[in-house]
């Protein structure tokens, strides 16, 4: 498939790509030109790949630890296995990190409980199995090139020249967060 070029050298094109996949993950909706969705579509479509098809590869390990009475207790711990491993530095590579927000009312305690152990929250997002199968679904309800809502918005030509003239953004939108 042919890339677009979108009138940017190599690297200024992967960085818009790498923040708006970003974004578009992270909030669950950005404003983009048409041409730029296009190829964001492909660029999104391959990291929500690698998470789903990683997603059931995990280890239980057994941890001892020593308790306050002195006896070792031991709990299991599920780690990533070697496969979702992978993807998840294939991901890491081609997503910015993200920092976790406070909620409104939110205390700064229960915040840093909260995010105690998460050290990458976009990648903790798109592992949850519930996040990934809503971001399908944006990208699915958002990028139907045979949707009405696009075909309505270039359906008449002096529209449509109008909108290209002003390089006309279109908003991607989904359920989000």
């Amino acid at each position: 498939m042919k890339v677009k070029m979108l009138g940017r050298p190599t690297e200024e094109r992967l960085a818009i790509m790498r923040n708006q996949a970003t974004d578009l993950l992270w909030k669950g909706k950005i404003e983009t030109t048409l041409a730029r969705a296009k190829s964001l579509k492909s660029y999104v479509e391959k990291i929500l790949t690698l998470a789903i098809n990683s997603y059931e590869d995990v280890v239980t390990v057994q941890k001892y630890s020593v308790n306050a009475k002195g006896e070792k207790v031991a709990r299991e711990v599920m780690n990533d296995g070697p496969k979702k491993l992978a993807a998840r530095r294939k991901i890491m590579a081609k997503v910015y990190s993200v920092k976790e927000e406070r909620k409104p009312g939110e205390k700064k305690a229960d915040f840093i409980a909260r995010t105690e152990n998460i050290k990458h929250p976009l990648l903790e997002k798109i592992f949850n199995k519930q996040d990934i199968y809503r971001s399908v679904g944006i990208l699915l309800e958002n990028f139907n090139p045979c949707s009405n809502e696009q075909k309505s918005l270039f359906e008449d030509t002096e529209r449509r020249e109008k909108n290209e003239k002003l390089g006309k953004k279109i908003y991607i939108t989904g359920k989000g967060r």
